[in-house]
C-alpha cells in the first residue's frame, strides 16, 4: 500500500474547511497509507486553528503557516514537502467521498498509469447522495491530453499523480497565472504520460462559489488566461492536441471580450487586445464542429444570457 499525499492548500477557508478534513481524513477506512499536509496561506480567520485542532488528533495531518502568496505558490510548497508516492490534491472547501483514495490508487495501479482521475459533482450545497459510482475508462498518449478538455478537465484537483514524475522533471504551478495554471500544469505533465484512467462515478464534490475569481466579470487578474493559453498553445504545437486546446481557447476568447466590454471605461486597451486575439485565432475556426460553430456564435453575440445561464446555479 504506497503512500499517498494529499495537498491542501488553505485561504480564509473556515467556512468549509471542516467538511473537508472530515472527508480527508476518514479515508484510512478503506486506505490507511495516507499524509495530509495542509498549507495555511496566511489566513485571516480561524482557519489556522481550525487545522491545528486537526492536527492534534490525526498525527498524519503536516501543516505549514505561511504568509499569503497564493494557491498555486501553497500547492508547489506542500509538493516539495510531500514524501509519498502518489500525489493527491484537494481543495479546502472540496468534499471527497469515502472511498475516493482508494478507487484513484486502484486505477492509477491496475493500468500503470501515470494520472488517474474521477467524475466531479459541481454544485454549492454538498449532498453526500451526489456522489456516484461508474465505469472506467482508459486514455492514452494524445488522448490522454486531449481529455484536458473532456472527460476529467484541466482541473488540479479530482486526480491523482505520480509525485516521483512531478519532482523528476520539476513541474510545478505557475504562480504568476491567477487563472488556467491547473490547466497549464496538466498539460505539462501530461508530456510524460502514456497512460491516463478516469472514472466516471462522481467522487469529488466541487463547490462552486459565487463570490470566486472566476466568477468576479471585472478580475483584472482574470484576463492572465489569455497570456496562460498562449503558453499551452505553444507546449501543444506539431501535437494532434493542438486542435482542440485552440478551440477551447477560441471559446475561452469569447468570454474574455465580453468581461473586457464590461471594463471598455476604464480600461480600453482589453478590448483591443482581447479582439486583436482572436483575429490571430480565428483560422482556427475551420476546425469547428457545428454544434461548437452555434456555441461560438451564441457566445459571441449573445453573451450576457450565455453568462446568465452558465452561472445559474452559482
Amino acid at each position: 500500500m504506497e503512500k499517498v499525499s494529499i495537498i491542501i492548500p488553505a485561504y480564509n477557508a473556515e467556512k468549509y474547511l471542516e467538511q473537508c478534513l472530515d472527508s480527508v481524513c476518514e479515508q484510512t477506512q478503506t486506505y490507511k497509507n495516507i499524509e495530509i499536509l495542509i498549507v495555511n496561506d496566511g489566513s485571516t480567520d480561524s482557519t489556522g486553528k481550525i487545522i491545528e485542532k486537526y492536527a492534534s488528533k490525526d498525527s498524519r495531518i503536516q501543516f505549514f503557516h505561511n504568509e499569503n502568496h497564493g494557491v498555486s505558490y501553497s500547492r508547489n510548497y506542500a509538493i516539495e514537502h510531500s514524501t509519498g508516492t502518489y500525489i493527491a490534491p484537494v481543495d479546502s472547501d472540496d468534499i471527497i467521498a469515502p472511498g475516493y483514495i482508494e478507487i484513484l490508487v486502484q486505477m492509477i495501479e491496475k493500468y500503470h498509469a501515470e494520472m488517474a482521475a474521477t467524475g466531479v459533482v459541481k454544485e454549492k450545497d454538498y449532498n453526500p447522495t451526489d456522489f456516484s459510482k461508474g465505469v472506467t475508462e482508459v486514455f492514452k498518449g494524445d488522448q490522454a491530453t486531449a481529455q484536458l478538455w473532456g472527460k476529467y478537465e484541466g482541473f488540479f484537483w479530482g486526480k491523482i499523480y505520480l509525485a516521483n514524475l512531478i519532482k523528476q522533471h520539476s513541474l510545478r504551478m505557475n504562480e504568476k497565472a491567477a487563472i488556467c495554471e491547473d490547466l497549464l500544469f496538466n498539460v505539462e505533465y501530461m508530456k510524460y504520460c502514456d497512460t491516463a484512467v478516469f472514472y466516471s462515478g462522481k467522487q469529488y464534490f466541487y463547490r462552486q462559489v459565487s463570490n470566486s475569481a472566476t466568477y468576479n466579470l471585472k478580475n483584472l487578474k482574470w484576463f492572465s488566461v489569455l497570456k496562460t493559453y498562449r503558453v499551452i498553445m505553444e507546449e501543444l504545437k506539431d501535437t494532434p492536441s493542438y486542435n482542440t486546446a485552440a478551440n477551447a481557447y477560441l471559446m475561452t476568447l469569447t468570454e474574455a471580450r465580453y468581461r473586457a466590454h464590461l471594463l471598455k471605461k476604464e480600461h480600453p486597451e482589453l478590448e483591443r487586445k482581447v479582439n486583436r486575439e482572436l483575429k490571430r485565432m480565428s483560422p482556427q475556426m475551420k476546425n469547428f464542429s457545428g454544434k461548437e460553430k452555434i456555441k461560438f456564435f451564441l457566445s459571441m453575440y449573445f453573451a450576457a444570457p450565455v453568462r446568465a445561464y452558465h452561472r445559474r446555479k452559482v
